[in-house]
């Protein structure tokens, strides 16, 4: 467990400077922190599953990427607090655009989407987020992480348009409410499967996995629409990237599955080190054939 300190200034101190310094600062100290060690040792962990997928090609160079999307997606939250909409048209690039009415936006585990929540504010969208519901002891009894989960909870329902936060558990049913109420839900991809829950077969790094199937199927059940997204640093650059795909059709469960696989394999293709499961990878991947 991380000394209180340390935890301090890795969820608290540090990203906050993004709320008092300009951008340009905010990149230099980021950088500079993330070529040391001393903050987010769980880069390590990350390093690990990412090696033993076969993607590293620098282990250097993955640390220190590793370590910058970490800040970066803490810092995600002070910027969207105390930064206008005045900040994201200018530090924001997008490709793509919203469809008319309401849909299911799904990203994943990867970059930071607080301004895509922003940024869908910004056109008139109303937009719930699916989170995981969580007490202190999901933190393992650390008030500094609870107290983080839950400001960062009440931001994203406000970064929303106070649309509010459906917990999982029970949530196909207010999902589909959200829908018919005009609201889009916006829903994370890549949580890794229980054995208890359904999951479908697709291919993600080249090799056999599973994926929850739970969203596609509410989505084909109720008919809701399913926009993918992304949003990451550019990290040579400093933009925020935000890129919108157009609406998926799909027949069936199983090809709106194939669908979802594929474009996060597209945000894994296009930059492994904005992902943040690298640790938790063989819960996706299934086991090597010997």
């Amino acid at each position: 467990m991380k000394p209180s300190l340390q935890l301090f200034a890795e969820l608290f101190l540090l990203p906050g400077m993004a709320a008092l310094l300009p951008w340009r600062w905010c990149l230099r100290l980021f950088r500079r922190v993330a070529r040391g060690r001393r903050l987010y040792p769980e880069v390590e962990w990350m390093l690990r599953g990412a090696r033993a997928a076969g993607v590293v090609d620098n282990e250097e160079e993955w640390r220190s990427s590793l370590r910058l999307t970490r800040i970066f997606s803490y810092a995600d939250l002070y910027l969207s607090m105390f930064r206008s909409d005045r900040w994201l048209r200018k530090h924001v690039d997008v490709t793509g655009s919203w469809p008319e009415g309401a849909f299911l936006a799904v990203t994943y585990h990867w970059g930071a989407g607080m301004w895509a929540l922003r940024h869908l504010k910004a056109h008139g969208k109303r937009t719930a987020f699916l989170s995981i519901r969580f007490d202190r002891a999901t933190f393992q009894n650390s008030r500094l992480r609870y107290w983080y989960g839950l400001l960062r909870t009440r931001e994203t329902s406000r970064a929303g348009g106070d649309a509010g936060v459906i917990f999982t558990g029970g949530s196909s049913a207010r999902i589909a409410s959200a829908h018919r109420d005009g609201a889009c839900v916006m829903a994370l991809l890549d949580v890794p499967p229980r054995p208890d829950q359904a999951s479908a077969p697709v291919t993600l790094l080249g090799r056999p996995a599973r994926l929850r199937r739970g969203l596609a199927r509410l989505a084909m059940e109720e008919n809701i629409p399913v926009v993918t997204f992304r949003m990451h640093l550019d990290r040579d650059s400093g933009r925020l990237k935000l890129l919108i795909d157009n609406p998926l059709h799909a027949e069936t469960e199983e090809a709106l599955m194939e669908q979802l696989a594929a474009s996060f394999g597209c945000a894994l293709d296009a930059d492994p080190c904005a992902w943040h499961s690298w640790s938790e990878v063989e819960l996706y991947l299934e086991p090597a054939v010997a």
